[in-house]
């Protein structure tokens, strides 16, 4: 699989940081504004994360109607600023960027995460300055599945989709990953290995510091990687 890379693309919750926690505590604080249950967090893994907030709470609040949904999902994303201290950055995070980095790749991120929220918790981890562009949520015309955050972060880069590897922890980002023409990564921080091989993940890391060797051998400096 052999071939000229010049980016990598990550989606940012659940590869760079660690925000699974907080964006539970959001959730469910959106839940009880409209009287609906709280969610377990096996069940919010399951039903809403790595999805578009504005997808989630059609689901959850859509029976009270557009308005509430809409609410709802600026509820969960202002709770989500308030409990930004309950995210964790990955211990690989620093590492792997400034490796990336250092070898001349151009990096960009593509997140479901809104506008303002994302840049805040870039800033906060202090891992802003890695990035070349950055793809926030409603910013594409449709969001992951879709190939077009992923798209518009290489047009924004400056490469074709096939020169980039894209990352990511969930089976969305697989499937927009293969539709834009990526080598598509995925970790299994937030789903099982099984998944992402049934959804045809091209390689699938436990750890994101084997990332530099998987795209070594990709490049055809080094051998690293194990396909999906």
């Amino acid at each position: 699989m052999r071939r000229i890379v010049r980016a990598v693309i990550f989606d940012l919750d659940g590869v760079l940081v660690d925000t699974a926690k907080p964006a539970h505590m959001a959730a469910n604080a959106a839940l009880r504004e409209f009287g609906k249950p709280e969610l377990s967090f096996e069940e919010f893994m399951r039903r809403a994360w790595g999805r578009y907030s504005g997808d989630i709470f059609k689901d959850l609040v859509g029976d009270l109607g557009e308005g509430a949904a809409k609410r709802a999902m600026e509820l969960y994303n202002e709770k989500r600023g308030e409990f930004i201290g309950e995210a964790r950055l990955y211990p690989w995070t620093s590492r792997v960027l400034e490796e990336l980095k250092a070898r001349g790749l151009k990096l960009a991120i593509t997140t479901h995460t809104v506008p303002g929220l994302a840049e805040r918790i870039l800033d906060h981890f202090g891992i802003a300055e890695y990035f070349d562009a950055l793809v926030r949520g409603g910013e594409a015309p449709r969001p992951k599945p879709s190939p077009d955050p992923i798209i518009l972060a290489c047009e924004r880069l400056g490469v074709r989709p096939e020169e980039a590897v894209y990352v990511g922890d969930n089976i969305v980002d697989v499937l927009a990953g293969r539709a834009a023409g990526c080598v598509a990564v995925a970790l299994t921080t937030s789903r099982r290995r099984e998944e992402f091989e049934s959804a045809g993940a091209d390689f699938i890391l436990d750890r994101l510091d084997d990332l530099p060797a998987l795209i070594n051998g990709l490049r055809g400096e080094g051998i690293g990687g194990s396909p999906g």
